[in-house]
């Protein structure tokens, strides 16, 4: 599964929790977002063939990227880096809001995959506009990077599943 910036690998899936195995494990039911910390969760009054999926699995190599584009009514995800580092850009709308951005860089709106769909109030809009084609060879890739070695990412990945276990179930009894 080789991967670099020329020529990147990328994985996502959406369906997942369809899957028998996620199933078996009610991994819907346990992904369950505390209403005090996250807010109302209006999804879920849409009708269920317009919801976008719950959760969505994305696997990626060294320089995969995704399109310029804004995700529908707010969403949001939970991003995690197992290693390497990621970098996000957030594009501010500008006077007149983002009509112009999507007039400039020729901005379309895309099927809702997951569904079957091609065109749902769920879908987003993108441009096939990539920010990070060229890339400064001086910037180091993750195989540079302190701590490379796989018993290294291993260990940091423990400790980091560790904090996340703790900082969940201090807020999932209640505490502050």
């Amino acid at each position: 599964w080789e991967s670099h910036h020329g020529d990147p690998r990328f994985l996502f899936d959406e369906d997942f929790l369809a899957r028998d195995a996620a199933r078996e494990a009610q991994l819907a039911e346990r992904l369950v977002l505390p209403e005090r910390l996250f807010g109302t969760n209006w999804f879920r009054y849409f009708p269920e063939h317009l919801r976008p999926a719950p959760a969505c699995i994305v696997g990626a190599g060294e320089g995969a990227r995704s399109t310029l584009h804004r995700d529908p009514f707010e969403w949001t995800g939970t991003s995690f880096c197992v290693w390497g580092s990621k970098l996000w850009t957030f594009l501010p709308p500008p006077p007149g809001g983002v009509a112009v951005v999507d007039d400039a860089v020729g901005a379309y709106r895309f099927a809702y995959e997951s569904l079957g769909e091609d065109s749902s109030l769920a879908a987003g809009w993108q441009a096939d506009v990539d920010l990070y084609a060229i890339r400064d060879t001086s910037c180091p890739t993750a195989k540079d990077l302190p701590g490379g070695s796989r018993e290294a990412r291993a260990e940091a990945l423990a400790a980091v599943a560790a904090g996340l276990r703790d900082w969940w179930a201090e807020r999932g009894s209640g505490a502050a």
